[in-house]
């Protein structure tokens, strides 16, 4: 489990300089900026999508029921 996060934070963060430099380098300062600011929704995304996958891995603690 550890290593398919560790995984998939390395090629996320990989892909978002990417991105970044991408949009930094063909585009203007004002759509870089516009896409810095819009584009905190990609780790948001990404994180629920974490959560999603390590919450199936959860343990319940003793006594809980699910």
């Amino acid at each position: 489990v550890w290593r398919n996060l560790t995984a998939a934070w390395v090629i996320y963060s990989l892909a978002m300089a990417a991105l970044n430099a991408y949009v930094a380098y063909f585009y203007t300062t004002e759509q870089w900026v516009n896409f810095k600011v819009w584009g905190y929704a990609f780790p948001l995304v990404f994180i629920v999508a974490q959560g999603i996958y390590i919450a199936k891995y959860l343990q319940p603690k003793d006594g809980e029921v699910g």
